[in-house]
């Protein structure tokens, strides 16, 4: 079960590192505001920024070319498919080393860490 939430968040932060290479805007401002709310929101730079980096690596006839059809499972084999070929950096540790995510994961860390040390304080375990 551990392998397959692994899987899955690595899954993500692919995708999240290909949108942010391609559409810039799509991680800025809050992380509550991040990707779902901006692609659907009326800001057809950023889907056409998007289409464009999908344009670049696909053929004329894949799925993943028609906004309507396309499929996340898609994304994620085209970006599996780029880092196969060299042409996109895929490790994690190299994704997380990058900004906004290396921000990210700084405040994700600090407020784990407080709400834990918190939790383990001394004048919390006493009674």
């Amino acid at each position: 079960m551990k392998s397959i939430a692994e899987n899955k968040a690595e899954d993500y932060l692919r995708v999240t590192n290909w949108l942010h290479m391609v559409a810039p805007d799509v991680i800025s401002g809050s992380a509550a505001q991040v990707t779902a709310a901006k692609l659907s929101s009326t800001k057809f730079e950023i889907r056409d920024q998007v289409m464009a980096g999908i344009d670049a690596h696909t053929p004329l006839t894949d799925a993943l070319r028609n906004w309507n059809k396309a499929k996340c499972s898609m994304l994620r084999t085209l970006i599996t498919g780029l880092a196969t070929r060299k042409v996109l950096h895929n490790s994690v540790d190299v994704i997380l080393s990058r900004s906004p995510l290396k921000v990210r994961m700084a405040v994700a860390k600090k407020s784990v860490w407080v709400e834990y040390l918190v939790e383990s304080s001394p004048s919390c375990t006493s009674s």
